[in-house]
């Protein structure tokens, strides 16, 4: 690069950041999306009606303008990413966990567990998170490209985390000045992106 340093290992380390971000990111998302998907499925009405209003509410803010503001109002490091990605991210993660959740309330196996005296609580840990399973792991999945995008798009506005750790994002940035005379500097790591 511009100062001397290796392309491939920078390229290495952001990966590393990226990914881990993607990875924290998604795993909080996929908690806060589980727990606020089910509680607004199988709440009673008004409770649910509640729920449901409030994931519109943030749903109606475009998620990465919002972790655009959320990065620049608080100080720059990695967790300010993670805390922004996760405000603006969780919502979606929601919203797919409701209507799965709703659907499989209505299933002859939720009833006849009703039927035999099986807990609310008990019907959710045993019955419907473990029929989920397998959907949700394609959301984490399909949320992670999003996620590397979203914390890439940060980095390269300046408002992502520190400079000792880069990530794809801020490689790209820095290459900008030097397009002309070594456009390998952005090339490489938005081909990487």
């Amino acid at each position: 690069d511009a100062f001397g340093a290796d392309l491939g290992v920078q390229l290495i380390a952001g990966a590393r950041q990226s990914l881990l971000v993607a990875l924290i990111v998604t795993m909080l998302n996929m908690i806060i999306g589980l727990l606020a998907g089910t509680a607004a499925a199988l709440a009673p009405p008004v409770a649910a009606m509640a729920f449901t209003r409030l994931i519109d509410c943030f749903m109606s803010f475009p998620g990465l303008l919002l972790a655009i503001l959320l990065a620049a109002v608080m100080p720059r490091s990695e967790h300010t990413v993670i805390v922004a990605l996760v405000l603006t991210g969780w919502t979606s993660r929601a919203r797919f966990i409701r209507t799965l959740a709703k659907q499989l309330a209505h299933e002859p196996f939720i009833e006849a567990a009703t039927a035999g005296g099986a807990t609310r609580l008990r019907i959710i840990r045993r019955h419907i998170w473990p029929m989920m399973t397998s959907q949700l792991l394609v959301q984490a999945a399909l949320s992670m490209g999003y996620v590397i995008i979203a914390e890439s798009s940060l980095s390269f506005l300046g408002l992502g985390g520190s400079i000792a750790n880069p990530s794809w994002g801020h490689l790209i940035a820095e290459g900008r000045d030097y397009l002309v005379e070594a456009p390998h500097l952005s090339i490489f790591p938005g081909l990487a992106f």
